[in-house]
């Protein structure tokens, strides 16, 4: 059984974990935003219905690879891939 300090201790490794986790989502996001309006990414539909797209990223580290899902199947591929990074 874990002890109040070990709790604490571990909330605040989960806390700074997601944080970085955010700041790395955050930056790849940017970075693709950019790449998309210098025109080094050009938007497009979606890889299944052929609807307006939105990005998914398939690594945060690279903004270059990434998916383009409509709202419904980029919602659908993360409950089916568990992909909830």
């Amino acid at each position: 059984m874990l002890n109040k300090h070990q709790i604490i201790t571990r909330y605040k490794e989960k806390q700074y974990r997601n944080k970085f986790l955010v700041k790395v989502k955050n930056l790849c996001r940017y970075e693709t935003n950019k790449l998309i309006k210098l025109g080094l990414i050009k938007v497009q539909i979606c890889e299944v219905c052929e609807l307006k797209a939105q990005v998914h990223h398939q690594d945060y580290l690279n903004p270059f690879d990434i998916k383009w899902f409509c709202r419904f199947h980029h919602d659908e591929y993360h409950r089916l891939t568990k992909d909830n990074i």
